[in-house]
């Protein structure tokens, strides 16, 4: 029998703050990213009945928790209104201009125009180096909640504005850019 290696492949770890974010739909947003969460997994779970103990035996489907980004918002607020736009526009409640939007138009909208409902989003997580390693590809996402933004007069003027936007998707899955 063959002795394992349990030596790792690399003695490089992550450095948290080497990424990259695009949202081909908030191009005002992908320069203003602050942190991002990688969105952790559940696997559903079935109790099997037993006289004794019940026994847990592994669902059938995967669980994805949300995408968290947090951003600073610009003078103009336009990422802040970028993603205000897109949410009341997907749920057919246009504020900003009402009657200026049809719902209907973004159901028929391609997603590869990003111009729908949903968006493709994409975290290039960068090695040691800075070079593109691991691409994390979240599928038919879109913003489900957008945070306050706090103006106080006697916070620090060195401080500026942040905002959180959270992301649900379809689907995410990582592909390996790097060599």
């Amino acid at each position: 029998m063959a002795i394992k290696n349990s030596q790792p492949s690399s003695l490089n770890y992550i450095h948290p703050n080497n990424f990259t974010f695009r949202v081909k739909r908030l191009p005002d947003l992908n320069f203003t990213v602050q942190s991002i969460n990688v969105p952790g997994i559940s696997v559903g779970r079935v109790d099997q009945p037993n006289p004794i103990q019940g026994s847990p035996l592994q669902g059938d489907r995967l669980f994805f928790a949300d995408l968290s980004v947090s951003f600073l918002v610009d003078e103009n607020m336009e990422n802040y209104r970028e993603i205000f736009t897109w949410m009341s526009r997907v749920t057919n409640q246009s504020w900003s201009k009402p009657g200026s939007y049809n719902y209907s138009t973004l159901t028929k909208s391609k997603p590869a125009d990003d111009t729908g409902l949903f968006s493709d989003i994409s975290i290039n997580i960068l090695t040691s180096a800075k070079n593109p390693n691991i691409r994390l590809k979240f599928t038919d996402a879109f913003p489900i909640q957008l945070s306050d933004l706090l103006f106080d007069s006697q916070s620090d003027p060195s401080q500026f504005a942040k905002a959180q936007v959270v992301f649900t998707y379809r689907d995410y899955d990582f592909e390996i850019v790097g060599s």
